[in-house]
């Protein structure tokens, strides 16, 4: 039980953080200083003001100082975060597994909501979540098999990116998209790597064509539905999952 009180919290507090990072990255401010503060009228925000989720319900959703509306969205990105953190240990306990779990879908979820707002992958966040991805898989002992997938998602991106360029005549992918498929591939290895891009593309169509009918967007941002597939998959405890190790 403790140990899962402390997952939970540490989930909410990366949570936090994610949500500074989300801000800041785009906006090129530093993430450590200013401190946390209102987007609206720039006061800081209190220690007491900054509890993940609750200072949200506490404040009833608004700043203290300005009345301005607080984006639904942080305690969204905390609550995902626990989530994140607390179900692969449910299901691994403390392990690598439980390491590698949380690690993608972390990376993730911030890349995916930055790409919503900016339709941009940040290589400050791209690359170090490579970095570790292969850092994990070595002490895993996953590493030759990470670096093959990872190379193969890698060459799957480049050439959806190649193909939409020579057929419909523009960018199918971003530039940044064929190294967040490496990243997938680093975590995700055999059958399974098919499987969740099959579910990740699959999340996109329906709301692609959802989105087609209304006409209200010509672009949808890719990360957000392979954080979906990547999230689904590790939340929900599949069982004919094969991994090649």
């Amino acid at each position: 039980m403790v140990e899962l009180l402390i997952f939970l919290f540490l989930g909410l507090s990366f949570g936090s953080f994610a949500n500074v990072l989300i801000y800041r990255i785009p906006k090129e401010i530093s993430i450590i200083i200013p401190s946390s503060f209102c987007p609206n009228c720039k006061n800081k925000i209190k220690f007491y003001d900054n509890i993940p989720v609750l200072s949200y319900l506490f404040l009833k959703g608004r700043c203290r100082y300005c009345g301005e509306k607080i984006s639904l969205r942080y305690p969204l990105v905390e609550i995902l975060s626990a989530i994140i953190f607390v179900v692969p240990y449910l299901y691994f306990g403390i392990s690598l597994k439980t390491l590698e779990a949380i690690s993608i879908m972390y990376f993730l979820m911030i890349m995916a909501f930055i790409d919503f707002d900016t339709h941009y992958v940040y290589d400050i966040l791209l690359f170090p979540s490579l970095y570790f991805g292969f850092l994990i898989a070595f002490f895993s002992k996953h590493l030759l098999s990470s670096i093959i997938f990872s190379f193969l998602g890698f060459l799957f991106g480049i050439l959806i990116r190649w193909g939409g360029n020579k057929i419909f005549k523009k960018e199918a992918l971003g530039e940044g998209d064929p190294y967040v498929f490496a990243l997938m591939g680093i975590y995700i290895r055999g059958f399974d790597f098919l499987f969740v891009f099959f579910l990740s593309f699959l999340i996109g169509s329906i709301f692609g064509i959802i989105i087609l009918l209304f006409k209200k967007e010509k672009y949808l941002p890719l990360l957000p539905f392979l954080f979906s597939g990547v999230f689904i998959y590790n939340i929900i405890p599949f069982r004919w999952s094969f991994f090649i190790y």
